[in-house]
Parts: C-alpha cells; sequence; structure tokens
C-alpha cells in the first residue's frame, strides 16, 4: 500500500486540512446539485491540492462540521473573488458519521457516497501523537458496480470489489518486526485495529496523508514506508454488515 502525498509522493494529491476558527470568513456553498446549503468557516490561507479534483478538508468546530471542497477555487484565483466549489460533503463532528441515506444515518451528514471526511486523510499530528483510533480510508483499482453499509452507493465502474470493503493489515502481522519506521507503524496500526474502508477507485491500493511535505519528511514517513508489508499479510473483511438485524447480506446494487 502507498501512503500518498508523503514527502516523495506526488504533492499535487496531497489533501489539505485546515482548522478554522470563529474568527474566520464565512462561505456558503450549494451542494448536491444545489439540495444542500453549507456555511462554513475557511481561513484566509487556505488553498485546495493542485491536482484536477481540487480537493480540500475544513474543520470547523465553531459550527461542528467537517467540510470537504470539491473542484474549489479560492477568492484569489476565482473570477468571483470568493471561495466557488462544484461540490462539497459534510459530516457533524460530534454525529456518528453515517450518511443521513444510510440505516442510522445523521440528518444533514452528506456526500463522497457515505465516506466520512476524517476518515479519508491522515495527519501529522495524529501520527506524532503515537495514536489513530479511528479507520481510515483507502482507494483500490477498479471497484464493482456494488456498495456495503455504511456507504449509499458505488462510483460506477467494472472492478469486482465493492465499495465499502474493509481492507486491514491481518491482526497477526508482528509490525514492530515488518514496519522499521515508528511513525509509519502508527498508520500501520489503525490499519490492524480498525482497517481501511475502500470508498473509491484509484492506480493504487493508496491511504491518502495530509499536505504536510516537511512534516512527513521529518518523520521519515515515505509513500512506500509500508511497501514492506507484502499483500500475505493483508486480508479483507468479510462485508454485507446490516444494522437492523447485525447479520451479513449481499451488497446493494449486485449480486454475490
Amino acid at each position: 500500500m502507498m501512503l500518498g502525498g508523503a514527502y516523495d509522493a506526488a504533492q499535487a494529491w496531497a489533501l489539505p486540512v485546515y482548522f478554522s476558527k470563529v474568527t474566520d470568513p464565512v462561505y456558503t456553498f450549494d451542494c448536491v446539485g444545489g439540495r444542500k446549503h453549507v456555511a462554513v468557516h475557511i481561513p484566509k490561507k487556505a488553498a485546495p491540492l493542485s491536482g484536477n479534483d481540487g480537493a480540500l478538508v475544513i474543520v470547523d468546530r465553531a459550527t461542528d462540521q467537517m467540510v470537504s471542497l470539491f473542484e474549489a477555487t479560492s477568492p484569489q484565483e476565482s473570477a468571483s473573488g470568493t471561495w466557488e466549489a462544484s461540490n462539497c460533503s459534510r459530516y457533524y463532528l460530534s454525529s456518528n458519521g453515517i450518511n443521513e441515506l444510510a440505516v442510522h444515518g445523521t440528518a444533514g451528514n452528506f456526500g463522497h457516497r457515505g465516506v466520512p471526511d476524517w476518515t479519508r486523510v491522515v495527519t501529522v499530528k495524529e501520527v506524532r501523537s503515537g495514536r489513530i483510533n479511528r479507520r481510515l480510508a483507502c482507494t483500490w483499482e477498479g471497484t464493482r458496480t456494488a456498495h456495503y453499509w455504511p456507504m449509499v452507493r458505488p462510483e460506477r465502474r467494472k472492478g469486482i470489489v465493492p465499495e465499502g470493503t474493509v481492507l486491514r493489515i491481518k491482526p497477526s502481522a508482528n509490525l514492530d518486526d515488518l514496519v522499521p519506521n515508528a511513525h509509519a507503524r502508527v498508520v500501520a496500526r489503525a490499519l490492524q485495529k480498525y482497517g481501511c474502508v475502500i470508498g473509491d477507485n484509484g492506480g493504487n491500493t493508496l491511504t491518502r496523508l495530509e499536505r504536510n511535505e516537511r512534516g512527513w519528511r521529518k518523520l521519515g514517513v515515505s509513500k512506500d514506508a509500508l511497501r514492506s508489508l507484502p499483500w500475505q499479510y493483508w486480508e479483507f473483511v468479510r462485508g454485507g454488515y446490516d444494522p437492523t438485524d447485525g447479520l451479513t447480506h449481499r451488497p446493494a446494487g449486485g449480486s454475490g
């Protein structure tokens, strides 16, 4: 598995994460074809990634939101002189993180087909703390036109793995021996304990890091920091948890 956004990876795909303050300007966005409206504080220094999806993440504690913008343009770059975005997602920080369209979802949580924003990026701060207490997200080359709860729809591809499937490092893997870098082991332990939900398609199996090239370089976390873990140490967790009865079931949108 690659770590996208490490110091030796393409920084065009490192996800920018900003923590806003109540004193930062408020911008309002129309999302999901104009059916959702989100108002969020955005720091003046904020800028989207330079890759073609123009994404960034805003953690706004003042409004209890984590908001992702897509195909975003900052006031410095836009013709209108304000923030613009083609779409966005929003999950409340105090919520259960489940999309409002899924069983047990929280009203007002929406976007990215049901993958909460905080699963999509690993930050330098939490790696420095020595512990990541949550599930991560990862990409897979060619997912299937099907999905598992709590995702609400799949990306339309012709692969074999349903989105919402969880990939993890086997519990039996000795990470102290297999992952030399102590900071990379923090990510590996999260992938072993909580796994990563396959929520998107990508050219490689990849977990994305925040845009902080200097920080990752100081920690020695390269894009290949987990390459010492061959595929024999990975496994898929059986998918299909049904929150209504606790049983497994077939993925929505497909058979098998």
